[in-house]
């Protein structure tokens, strides 16, 4: 647990309401676990695409963690730098959504991978 790093981001929600969001980065991992019960940050699904993708509030959140320098520091450009976080979003959905590389995965809350959270599988259920 020692190489977690664990914070705080307030945002406005869909309602215009100001919502927390907890986040874990896990620095060694590259990756960034997201508990989002307030509707601030979650991804979208693109009917379009048939597939999920960040909303306008994700990309909000996920620049602000990219200016804070707190994992993969090296990477200078911010697409870059999303494509190449580990996302996890633990969110309102009954399903909990991966973004991994362009790819999204989807897990149910039963599922025991060990890349999920467990302190943030037990606030889902």
């Amino acid at each position: 647990m020692d190489n977690h790093f664990a914070l705080m981001y307030t945002g406005r929600n869909l309602m215009d309401e100001l919502g927390t969001v907890q986040v874990t980065i896990e620095r060694a991992e590259g990756r960034i676990h997201v508990l989002d019960l307030q509707y601030v940050c979650e991804p979208q699904y693109d009917y379009r695409k048939k597939a999920y993708t960040f909303s306008d509030e994700t990309t909000q959140f996920a620049r602000v963690l990219f200016e804070k320098q707190i994992v993969c520091t090296e990477i200078v450009n911010f697409n870059d730098w999303v494509q190449n976080i580990d996302w996890l979003f633990y969110c309102s959905k009954p399903l909990i959504l991966r973004c991994f590389q362009q790819k999204w995965m989807t897990y149910t809350r039963e599922d025991q991978e060990p890349v999920l959270y467990k302190k943030y599988m037990q606030s889902i259920t």
